[in-house]
């Protein structure tokens, strides 16, 4: 029953202990006859090994040490004696085997080797595309693909926080309802070893704007209280007041002759003719007033009610002529000339004209007039004393008073009308942005033109229509335009600020998608260029070059914040981020990664009255798309990934940030004082940046 060793035997003679003999011996396993073997552990990770523990015994139960060979199933592993290093995943079968005596084990459990979490692919939607909502059957978007773990199985899977059931093969069909803007698609799988696994990708649905069109009412201007009175004071200022009277001052009228019996104290008949000329003409002054009305029958979009006050006007008539009579029956004769003045005024003559606007076809304001009135207040003429001519011109006076007064009425309302339409349009047509920005070398062309005119009691809002367009990059992608949305309503305003200017997100968006296709974010360079020191990755992975190439698949949207009090929110999805390096000398594609930036963003008008846009701190996501090194290291593949979003996401950003130096639309010899900018409420999409006018001029 002893087991393997050396062993001592001792005999003593019965009776005589003192006669004893000692010899040894030794026992020897015989060949072995058993293999067993066992694990240290079952479960590792990657990289990880295991012990084999080996049970080897001859016939008689005794264990025998004698060589054995450790093998597993599979391929990627690493044996060293009986240590068992894994570097692949995988179900593993560990064996032992002692060829010489045809003796072979096989471990009672096998070894899971799981480090990773499931494979998810998404069939649809393809990653960064444009959905346009307006069209059938896109209201619900179908995320298909598949999640698959070959070693345990998909134990969990979510898409945007919900559980959705696997089929088959692991294939997933999940009904989305997509919101406007940039969605998200966050796919979160474990399998059975609880390893997680991740996907993010997006797409923008919505509607969207060609880039060749004008943007109905991207920005939109508001004249209140103040500006109405700016724009009264250009009418006060335009109008040529000489013309007013001009058709007055040239030879009025001359009279037909006629005689005239008179019976003073002697009969006298008096005949002759007159020739009444204007020589000058002078006012007091000229006031304009100008009040917005809602809209009425005639003028569905409102219309401003004008008035011109011409006060205390004197015009000054110079009558001439020859007459000739006699008196007593032919007894006497005379023939006398006249020549005197005698002077008209007028207290006040009241033009009062209703203006209503359109915008044509080529985006010109056009000013349509009805319902003027001329209204002359207290007509009196003067006269010197002519003696016994008096009473011969007194009819004439009277006549004189007959014809000015139609006169007036018949000149001063359609000078007045030939000349406000030009003041007016003139003075809104300066409510345009018409410029070229040099956004890094690409040349940006926006506009915004009129495109409607509004009118309430309290002010005029102008809806201008934008545009905004650059030359294609040569990597331009294919695009259904700039994204936008036609629910949204004009802002309403009160007349608590002279003038404002409301930026639409539209407009922002119109901006950006420019941007966008002139490839002004498509960046590439090397460490040079960036100035990266490359010692900085000596730690984890020695490079002598490495290179960038940026390329966003969706264009920056912008669209309300979602934080309390914030102007806008940007999301740019999608943007392919390509490697390139060198690691262990073999240049090439280290890694693609798509990364989706969302932040806050702002606009501001600068003390130059131009629109600037800025970007707050951005939050990522980043996804590991594919890779040609063969060598991926999973820590590595984070800390590079960490480090590549350090270096690219500042330079988009800064570059988005550049998005800026337009002038805003202002009122001729005014600019606007230090703004307050707001978030209107929904449905109204608008950013509106409000204050009082400063002259210019």
């Amino acid at each position: 029953g002893a087991g393997l060793g050396t062993y001592t035997v001792t005999g003593t003679l019965v009776g005589s202990p003192e006669i004893t003999d000692t010899d040894t011996f030794t026992v020897q396993s015989s060949a072995p006859v058993s293999l067993s073997i066992t694990l240290s552990d079952d479960n590792v990770e990657r990289g990880d090994g295991i012990q084999v523990f080996v049970d080897m015994r001859d016939q008689f139960g005794n264990q025998v040490d004698y060589p054995v060979e450790i093998s597993t199933s599979g391929v990627g592993t690493d044996v060293w004696g009986t240590f068992v290093r894994f570097e692949a995943e995988g179900i593993f079968t560990i064996f032992a085997d002692v060829v010489e005596y045809d003796l072979h084990a096989q471990a009672p459990a096998t070894v899971l080797v799981d480090s990773s979490g499931p494979s998810i692919r998404v069939t649809t939607p393809a990653r960064g595309i444009e959905i346009d909502m307006t069209l059938p059957d896109n209201d619900i978007i179908e995320v298909t693909g598949s999640a698959t773990d070959p070693w345990t199985g998909v134990v969990s899977f979510q898409i945007n926080g919900q559980n959705v059931p696997l089929q088959p093969g692991g294939v997933f069909a999940f009904d989305m309802v997509p919101e406007r803007g940039l969605n998200g698609i966050e796919i979160v799988a474990i399998d059975g070893d609880g390893n997680v696994s991740d996907h993010y990708q997006t797409f923008l649905w919505g509607e969207f704007q060609p880039p060749a069109e004008l943007l109905d009412d991207g920005l939109v201007a508001r004249l209140n209280e103040e500006a109405m009175d700016a724009l009264e004071d250009f009418v006060a200022n335009g109008l040529d007041t000489a013309s007013l009277f001009g058709s007055l001052t040239a030879n009025l009228w001359t009279s037909p002759q006629y005689c005239v019996t008179v019976i003073v104290s002697q009969l006298l008949e008096v005949c002759g003719q007159l020739l009444i000329d204007v020589t000058s003409i002078s006012m007091g002054g000229l006031d304009f007033d100008m009040n917005p009305n809602n809209p009425n029958g005639n003028f569905p979009k409102g219309f401003l009610d004008f008035v011109a006050n011409i006060y205390d006007l004197e015009i000054v008539i110079t009558l001439t002529g020859n007459f000739h009579g006699s008196a007593l029956f032919g007894a006497i004769t005379f023939d006398e000339s006249v020549d005197f003045d005698a002077i008209l005024s007028v207290d006040n003559i009241f033009v009062d004209t209703d203006a209503g606007f359109q915008v044509n076809a080529n985006n010109e304001i056009e000013v349509l007039l009805a319902n003027t009135v001329t209204t002359i207040d207290n007509l009196q003429l003067a006269m010197p004393d002519l003696g016994f001519l008096g009473d011969i011109f007194s009819g004439i006076f009277n006549l004189l008073l007959n014809i000015f007064e139609p006169l007036i009425n018949a000149i001063l309302g359609p000078i007045v009308e030939s000349q406000l339409p030009g003041l007016l349009e003139s003075f809104l047509g300066d409510l345009e942005i018409a410029t070229v920005i040099d956004l890094l070398g690409v040349p940006l062309t926006v506009e915004a033109l009129p495109g409607q005119i509004c009118i309430d009691d309290i002010g005029m809002t102008i809806g201008l229509d934008s545009a905004a367009s650059a030359p294609m990059g040569p990597n331009a992608p294919a695009s259904l335009g700039s994204y936008m949305r036609s629910d949204g309503e004009l802002p309403v305003y009160d007349n608590s600020s002279a003038f404002g200017l409301s930026i639409s997100d539209n407009w922002v968006n119109q901006l950006l998608h420019a941007v966008w296709q002139a490839g002004v974010i498509d960046l590439s360079m090397d460490a040079a260029e960036l100035g990266l020191d490359l010692s900085s990755f000596e730690d984890f992975l020695p490079l002598t070059e490495i290179a960038f190439e940026v390329s966003p698949l969706l264009p920056p949207v912008v669209g309300p914040a979602s934080s309390p009090g914030g102007l806008l929110e940007l999301g740019l999805g999608d943007m392919l981020v390509n490697v390139y390096g060198d690691p262990g000398g073999n240049y090439g594609l280290m890694m693609q990664l798509a990364v989706s930036v969302t932040a806050d963003a702002e606009l501001t008008i600068d003390a130059n009255s131009l629109i600037q846009f800025g970007i707050g701190a951005p939050s990522i996501n980043m996804e590991f798309v594919s890779s040609d090194w063969v060598t991926l290291d999973g820590e590595v593949t984070e800390r590079l990934m960490d480090a590549v979003v350090d270096l690219i996401i500042p330079l988009v950003t800064d570059t988005l940030s550049s998005v800026g130096g337009i002038p805003i639309p202002e009122l001729p010899g005014f600019s606007l004082g230090t703004p307050s900018i707001e978030r209107e409420a929904a449905p109204a999409y608008y950013i509106t940046a409000a204050g009082d006018l400063i002259l210019t001029l």
